[in-house]
């Protein structure tokens, strides 16, 4: 249930709890007994106080929640890029990289989630994506940047003579 409810039926108990007490004592009015909905007055506030804590968390929760996912901009790996002791070792490989991209659109905190299989790959492809890679930053759901974690793999092939 959404916080506007929450204060919504909070405050629908809370107005028959005190709805209660007010015609039990307008009846007692000539001296009879009237009845004081405790129970249902402290629910009902209970239920809008609960609410508007919930106001906080939604709104929270909104500050952090992707809306709008960073979109690539530019950046490339060649074949430029192939690192030399790979290319002596005749190394292939597929590279899986997981990364943030801040509220600038940089790619940060890069680590290697699968490794190829040969380091100098590896560091290649992380160097590469934190030295030239430019993303359009995540949006939250009130418009503002945001960090954003992402996964990328590269897939290394021998260039061809």
């Amino acid at each position: 249930m959404d916080a506007r409810s929450t204060i919504a039926i909070g405050a629908l108990i809370f107005c028959i709890g005190l709805g209660v007490t007010v015609a039990t004592f307008s009846a007692a009015q000539g001296g009879g007994t009237y009845v004081v909905a405790y129970g249902a007055i402290i629910a009902g506030a209970f239920q809008i106080v609960r609410g508007i804590s919930l106001l906080g968390d939604e709104k929270a929760e909104a500050e952090v929640e992707v809306a709008v996912p960073a979109k690539f901009v530019e950046g490339a790996i060649t074949e430029d890029d192939y690192p030399a002791a790979a290319l002596r070792g005749d190394a292939e490989g597929r590279v899986t990289v997981g990364y943030f991209v801040d509220e600038q659109g940089s790619v940060t905190y890069p680590s290697i989630v699968q490794s190829s299989g040969h380091s100098a790959l590896d560091q290649a492809t992380v160097r590469i994506l934190s030295d030239r890679f430019v993303f359009s930053p995540a949006l939250n759901a009130l418009g503002n940047p945001i960090a954003q974690y992402q996964e990328t793999s590269v897939n290394w092939r021998l260039p061809l003579d």
